[in-house]
C-alpha cells in the first residue's frame, strides 16, 4: 500500500496489531488496505480514501469485538480437537484393562457414542474452521456440549460398570473432567456473547 496521507489507516491497523494475533491482524490489514485501494482508484483523494475506507470497515472497537466473538468458539474447538486424542487413548486403555467386551452394556449404547463422538468431532471442525462468526459460536457450542455428554457418560459407565479401580482409570477420569469442566467453560463463554450480540 502506497503511505496514506493520513496517518488514520496506520493508526487503525497499529491498534489492531496490538490486540489480536498477528495472524488476524494480517489478514483485517489486509481488507483494509483493499478496501483503502478500492477508495483511491474511486477517485477519492488519499485522506478522504483513508476516512472512507476506514468507515466502511468499521470502528475499531466493534471489529475487535466480533473478532472476539468468532474468535472464543474457534480457539475452544482447537484446544478440544488437540486434547481429544490423548482423552480417548486413555479411555481406550480403560477400554482394554477393563475388558470392555464383557460388560452388559446394551447393543445401542457403542452405536450411541460413536455417532455423539461424531457429531461432536464435526462440530468442532467447523467451529475451527468457521467464517461466519454464528455458524462458528453454533458449531462450538454443539461440539462443547457433545464433549460433555461424551465425557460423562464414559465417566459415569466406568463407575457403574469398572469392577476394581485400575490405573487406566486414574488417568481417564481426571482427563476427562479436566475436558468436560473446560467444554462447559467455553459453552458459557460462547452463550454468553450469544445474548450479547
Amino acid at each position: 500500500m502506497a503511505e496514506s496521507e493520513s496517518g488514520l489507516i496506520d493508526a487503525y491497523l497499529a491498534e489492531l496489531a496490538r490486540q489480536l494475533p498477528r495472524g488476524d491482524a494480517d489478514e483485517l490489514a489486509d481488507g483494509l488496505i483493499e478496501t483503502y485501494e478500492h477508495c483511491l482508484a474511486a477517485g477519492l483523494p488519499p485522506a478522504a480514501a483513508a476516512r472512507a475506507a476506514v468507515e466502511r470497515f468499521g470502528d475499531c472497537d466493534r471489529v475487535l469485538t466480533a473478532f472476539a466473538r468468532q474468535g472464543a468458539p474457534r480457539r475452544a474447538a482447537r484446544t478440544l480437537i488437540a486434547v481429544g486424542p490423548l482423552v480417548g487413548f486413555c479411555w481406550l486403555l480403560v477400554l482394554i484393562a477393563g475388558r470392555a467386551w464383557t460388560w452388559p452394556v446394551p447393543v445401542l449404547a457403542p452405536l450411541a457414542v460413536g455417532v455423539v463422538l461424531a457429531v461432536a468431532i464435526a462440530s468442532l471442525v467447523g467451529a475451527a474452521r468457521a467464517r461466519r462468526v454464528r455458524f462458528g459460536r453454533r458449531a462450538g457450542i454443539v461440539g462443547c456440549l457433545g464433549v460433555m455428554t461424551m465425557d460423562a457418560a464414559l465417566m459415569g459407565a466406568a463407575v457403574l460398570v469398572m469392577p476394581t479401580l485400575s490405573w487406566p482409570i486414574c488417568l481417564a477420569v481426571p482427563a476427562s473432567a479436566a475436558r468436560l469442566l473446560y467444554a462447559a467453560d467455553a459453552l458459557h463463554d460462547m452463550r454468553a456473547t450469544a445474548r450479547n450480540a
